[in-house]
């Protein structure tokens, strides 16, 4: 345990109120300034990175980008007017749909990022609006 400075008490009430007011100090400086800069800076980016990694992840499960540069490019190498017929409205609804789900996947990871970084923040809030 931390040595507390030595002061001059003029009363034990004093002291016992310094005492306090030091072990608050500490306990504050101990938990809540640490889980603080735990919770922003090691593992927001953590978190991050998952979610990034997550709509990388999408983004190449979804195949988009090979659907959309093929686009009129025969299906199963069937060169004919009905393969390159067929194969037309396939890749671009693939590659329309793929794109409108990545779209509401960016958006909840947006979401999900915003709200890992506000939530420690809400209770202190409430104890402001609270004590106000």
């Amino acid at each position: 345990m931390e040595s507390t400075p030595s002061i001059e008490v003029d009363s034990p009430v004093q002291f016992l109120y310094h005492e306090i007011s030091m072990t608050i100090v500490r306990f504050l400086q101990k938990y809540i300034l640490n889980f603080f800069l735990w919770w922003y800076l090691i593992k927001g980016k953590e978190v991050a990175q998952n979610i990034w990694r997550f709509l990388v992840y999408a983004f190449i499960y979804l195949n988009i980008r090979p659907m959309l540069s093929n686009l009129f490019t025969p299906m199963f190498q069937d060169k004919s007017w009905t393969g390159r017929l067929v194969a037309f409205p396939v890749r671009l609804l693939w590659g329309l749909g793929g794109l409108a789900v990545q779209l509401v996947l960016v958006v909840a990871g947006l979401m999900l990022l915003l709200a890992y970084f506000i939530l420690p923040i809400l209770p202190i809030i409430e104890l402001i609006y609270y004590i106000a």
